[in-house]
């Protein structure tokens, strides 16, 4: 790559008082020395290698890209080099890294430990693709053109400030991945037995509501009926169920002691026998398969529920016990919580919102002008937390008539219902914060 082959800094900046405050206080303290002695790293983070590259203050690369892997003797031989890329200008290094999966914390980690967590900034996948796309139209990418792309924006001063949990928060952190983890792990398995069951008694569970009531199929879906889940666990084979009568099949739930009653049986036992089976090498098949992602599953779902109790055991060390009040179940508390971290590190509820990421797509023109009303939600920032605040969102909206009036007139002006719950969720981050950092519990009696 050629040297000045990046942009230069913009010469139109935003004025001072629209800069974020993180922002802010990373220009003004970068600009106390001469641009000459800036030194920007981007690293483009990869799962066994990283790739470096450094600018000062007037975009001028400072040498060619570094490719270096995780090894400790890596990190000390990337090290030396910067060093030696500081050594003339008596001044620290500041890194800029894409927060990318967990692949990055453990660089993170040694960076923060050779010169300070304060030179350690994280710079989001969002903001790399979106000025990936203005640089060169997005008709090229490597890793040394996105660490240079990194290295820029970090230049700039848009990096956010690397504040990793520490304590009890670290903990709720590596809890709530695992808790979360485990979610997918079940939903996937739950989509796999629909596929199942589909198989094996086709056209006994639709889904859909327009075909549904079409053709009146004995359940509507699967895991919100208990009997169904119980039916298909007791007689994973179509063929066996239809050779019961109905006094069998309801002795046979009696027997596994669960619920069913003489009508109910008869009626599961017609429907079943309206049904076009499957060749029964097909059911001798799947059936297994069946059986064995139902444990699966009761395996995945158990370490969902040990994971949540063992965070909700820790909720009482944290700010999320003044929240408490709210009524919100405590598993989906601690999980806030664990995504937020301490709040010692924001210094509003701006920056918890601003480091979701959540926010509707800007949709003006110079037509028309929707005053930077988006139709769509663009995904920047940390997934994590912001999927914490819309359940959070979601769970306390129903609880209190406030957030319920403000829903529908978000309605009535023609959001959708995930931009109408974004807006609430941004009221309920400033309502967190306040009660958080105060500290006192929260007040319904004021939220009504």
């Amino acid at each position: 790559m050629a040297k000045n082959s990046v942009t230069q800094i913009s010469a139109t900046k935003r004025s001072s008082h629209t800069r974020r405050r993180w922002q802010r206080e990373f220009l003004q303290r970068m600009h106390q020395k001469p641009l000459p002695s800036w030194r920007c790293i981007g690293v483009d983070i990869g799962k066994y290698e990283h790739v470096a590259l450094g600018l000062d203050g007037h975009g001028t690369l400072l040498g060619d890209p570094i490719r270096f892997g995780v090894q400790r003797r890596h990190y000390q031989e990337v090290f030396g080099i910067i060093d030696d890329w500081c050594a003339n200008v008596d001044t620290l290094p500041v890194i800029g890294m894409e927060p990318t999966g967990h692949y990055y914390e453990q660089f993170a980690y040694e960076v923060a430990n050779r010169y300070g967590q304060e030179q350690v900034f994280l710079i989001q996948s969002y903001d790399v693709s979106q000025r990936r796309k203005t640089w060169n139209k997005g008709t090229f990418k490597n890793d040394a053109v996105d660490a240079s792309i990194i290295a820029e924006i970090l230049q700039e001063g848009h990096g956010r400030p690397y504040r990793p949990p520490k304590g009890i928060y670290q903990t709720l952190y590596h809890l709530e991945r695992y808790r979360w983890a485990r979610e997918q792990a079940a939903t996937r398995l739950k989509n796999q037995i629909i596929g199942h069951v589909d198989r094996l008694y086709p056209g006994l569970v639709i889904r859909n509501r327009e075909l549904a009531s079409r053709y009146k199929p004995m359940f509507r879906g699967y895991w919100k009926q208990k009997t169904l889940r119980r039916l298909i666990k007791l007689f994973p084979d179509p063929y066996q169920l239809q050779k019961h009568t109905f006094m069998s099949l309801y002795e046979a739930f009696r027997e596994a002691d669960l619920w069913m009653t003489r009508p109910y049986a008869k009626k599961i036992l017609g429907a079943a026998r309206s049904l076009c089976l499957p060749d029964p090498g097909v059911v001798e098949v799947r059936k297994e398969m069946l059986l064995h992602d139902l444990e699966s599953l009761s395996f995945a779902e158990s370490q969902v529920t040990m994971a949540e109790a063992e965070m909700a055991s820790y909720l009482d060390q944290t700010w999320g016990k003044w929240l408490r009040p709210t009524g919100v179940r405590e598993p989906l508390l601690a999980s806030l919580v664990a995504t937020i971290g301490d709040m010692n590190n924001y210094h509003s509820s701006r920056q918890i919102f601003g480091r979701s990421g959540l926010h509707s797509g800007c949709s003006d023109s110079g037509v028309k002008q929707r005053r930077g009303q988006g139709k769509r939600i663009v995904t920047p920032g940390d997934r994590h937390l912001r999927r914490q605040l819309l359940r959070f969102s979601y769970s306390m909206t129903p609880r209190y008539p406030v957030l319920l009036q403000y829903r529908a007139k978000l309605y009535a002006r023609g959001l959708s219902n995930i931009q109408a719950h974004v807006a609430i969720s941004r009221r309920l981050t400033g309502v967190v914060y306040s009660v958080a950092t105060k500290p006192e519990p929260f007040d319904p009696g004021r939220f009504q």
